[in-house]
């Protein structure tokens, strides 16, 4: 009876009529508008979210995919040493300079690190702070791995150039015997003409002259010259002309601080050698850890 008389009412009076029709057409719409722009932004929201977890997955596969250049490029580095030492430690004397890699990956992994901090800590929000250890960690270990990749580096240029510069030492000390022992030859020969030729000393330097001759033409490494030229030389000195001639003790004076410098280069290079593989070492130890944390913090759910 009373929802009667109501209309009633607004039949009587349509002003009433169509201002309350007015206002519940408002409400309407105005609910109707909220509900569409709390619609858009729940939309709006989930395609950020869905942006920024696309972001944050292309950050992370961009961050293994330099993370694992960075360990194939030193597994690399770690075969060329292996092949140096093989080659090295049959010959001490004379210097195999090993190959060198090079990489931009490191500088590439600290441009992004801001990136992988920010995706991390998206991901990461309901799990605590273990994951910011773990990425101090493996930045930490990716610093010493860049390290070692420049100590590698500074070991072979500081043993390419002891090495260039001694081997001219001791190229220059030959020369010079060689040149001494030419002197004494024609001293020799026009002091004791038809004599000397048949003279023991005279051989002797005959033969060095030839073994250097030979030196020069075949450019014989070190190691032949000091087996087949100056230890030789020395041996025979020794054995049969020690005392026998002023001249030829002075040459093999010099001869023997040859062999000296000969040996200086031998023991540089056995340093280089267990300083390179000191760091090879390190190496793979360095990897292991940065494999480990990196499934730690990109592979886990």
């Amino acid at each position: 009876m009373d929802i009667f008389w109501f209309f009633y009412f607004l039949a009587k009076h349509s002003f009433w009529s169509q201002v309350l029709i007015s206002s519940i057409g408002a409400f309407v719409g105005f609910i109707l508008a909220l509900w569409l722009y709390y619609r858009r932004q729940q939309e709006d929201k989930s395609k950020e979210i869905r942006k920024a977890n696309e972001t944050n997955k292309r950050i992370s596969e961009y961050h293994n995919s330099l993370s694992n250049s960075v360990v194939e490029v030193i597994e690399k580095q770690i075969q060329l040493i292996k092949e140096y030492e093989e080659k090295q430690a049959q010959d001490f004397i004379e210097y195999k300079q090993p190959q060198l890699v090079t990489t931009q990956h490191f500088q590439r992994l600290i441009m992004i690190s801001k990136d992988v901090f920010y995706s991390l800590e998206s991901k990461n929000k309901q799990k605590g702070d273990e994951w910011i250890q773990n990425l101090k960690d493996l930045y930490k270990q990716i610093d010493l791995l860049e390290g070692l990749l420049k100590d590698i580096e500074r070991i072979v240029s500081e043993a390419g150039r002891e090495y260039v510069e001694n081997h001219k030492k001791v190229q220059k000390l030959v020369d010079d015997s060689a040149d001494d022992l030419s002197k004494l030859q024609m001293h020799l020969e026009t002091q004791q003409e038809g004599i000397s030729k048949k003279h023991k000393i005279y051989d002797y330097i005959k033969k060095y002259i030839s073994i250097y001759n030979h030196i020069v033409e075949k450019q014989e490494n070190l190691s032949y010259i000091n087996k087949y030229y100056l230890r030789d030389f020395l041996q025979e000195f020794v054995d049969g002309y020690k005392n026998k001639n002023p001249e030829i003790t002075r040459i093999a004076f010099n001869m023997k601080n040859t062999r000296f410098v000969i040996g200086a280069i031998r023991d540089a290079n056995k340093q280089k050698y267990f300083e390179l593989r000191r760091v090879s070492r390190n190496f793979c130890l360095k990897i292991s850890k940065i494999q480990k944390i990196n499934n730690q913090l990109f592979c886990e759910d």
